[in-house]
């Protein structure tokens, strides 16, 4: 808490383990920073979804946001169930470069295309193996949003009170909030006796 996204502060959190895989969105910071890198399926698509509902867009624009977007999705969904399947290296990695020539065919720019939409299908052209790094080993998911999901209550907080005004609010909260989450998804049913019993210990 309390640091930015940049790279040499992502490079202090993520440590001296070697073979890491990363699975971020693709924010540039993180382009080298593992040994294998999974790229958010999620976070496209989001982007995606939201260009096909902008109210300031055409909607021929829209409609063309939205043939995008459906196609991303399908691509996502398909690639959900494999990573449901048992583990077969080979298999897999036949998955993998038909998923990698389908999104390069979805990430095609045309001359209809708004400008927001031409952005992104560069980037899932640019990074297209990225996305697929989970087929290359079992146990890699698609997307980041067990942690996002894990964050949601910092970034909700953080929005309210505007984030921390010094480095030591920020490691306050830090403690504070490590303490309180795990005594939460640890114990749901019986959060409040055991927050009593850290006040008294």
């Amino acid at each position: 808490m309390g640091k930015s996204r940049g790279k040499g502060n992502a490079e202090e959190l993520q440590g001296e383990v070697d073979n890491q895989v990363g699975i971020s969105d693709d924010y540039a910071a993180y382009d080298s920073l593992f040994v294998r890198h999974q790229l958010c399926m999620a976070h496209p698509q989001r982007k995606l979804k939201n260009l096909s509902e902008s109210k300031t867009l055409s909607e021929q624009s829209r409609v063309t946001c939205h043939k995008s977007y459906a196609a991303f999705s399908s691509l996502y969904e398909d690639l959900e169930r494999t990573l449901e399947t048992e583990y077969q290296k080979d298999r897999w990695l036949q998955e993998r470069n038909g998923y990698i020539k389908r999104l390069k065919e979805i990430a095609i720019v045309t001359a209809s295309d708004p400008h927001k939409l031409k952005v992104i299908k560069q980037s899932l052209r640019e990074n297209a193996e990225k996305y697929f790094t989970c087929l290359l080993q079992p146990g890699i998911p698609a997307d980041n949003n067990k942690a996002e999901r894990g964050l949601r209550h910092i970034v909700l907080k953080r929005k309210s009170s505007y984030g921390s005004k010094t480095q030591k609010g920020a490691d306050t909260m830090s403690i504070l909030a490590s303490t309180l989450l795990s005594a939460w998804w640890s114990k749901p049913d019986n959060f409040f006796v055991a927050y009593n019993q850290m006040l008294t210990v």
